[in-house]
């Protein structure tokens, strides 16, 4: 089943077991979604692609992130912990349960620099936040 059309179940979902932090978390991914596909000149009844609704979703926690570190700069432990929530029901929709993060491409540049990754030639190494490991 395609991301997008997935979440449109599970907003029903969240609505019959009244999980209110989820239910906003995919409310607020449909708007994303919404708004993604009028920005690309597209009807907004139509579904995004599973790889433009991880960008999308990918974007959305990046902003939590930024939430989550001026929040925190600001004192307010509450708002965090609500960002945090809210990052963590996101990741859940992820495949692999993470997004990619600038250390990961540190990581696989000190890795193919290093003696074990000397035999690796020729290789596209994809780094992604496990994107590709769902297809």
């Amino acid at each position: 089943m395609a991301l997008h059309k997935q979440i449109k179940n599970e907003i029903k979902e969240a609505m019959l077991k009244k999980e209110r932090v989820r239910l906003e978390v995919l409310r607020g991914l449909q708007a994303a979604f919404t708004n993604e596909l009028v920005a690309t000149k597209r009807k907004p009844d139509e579904e995004l692609s599973d790889d433009e609704a991880l960008q999308v979703i990918g974007r959305l926690a990046k902003q939590r992130k930024d939430s989550i570190e001026q929040f925190s700069k600001g004192g307010r432990e509450d708002l965090v912990k609500t960002e945090e929530e809210e990052l963590q029901k996101m990741k859940n929709l992820v495949p692999s349960k993470k997004f990619g993060e600038p250390k990961d491409m540190g990581f696989a540049a000190l890795y193919l620099a290093s003696r074990e990754g000397h035999y690796v030639n020729g290789t596209n190494i994809i780094i992604d936040g496990g994107r590709t490991s769902s297809l």
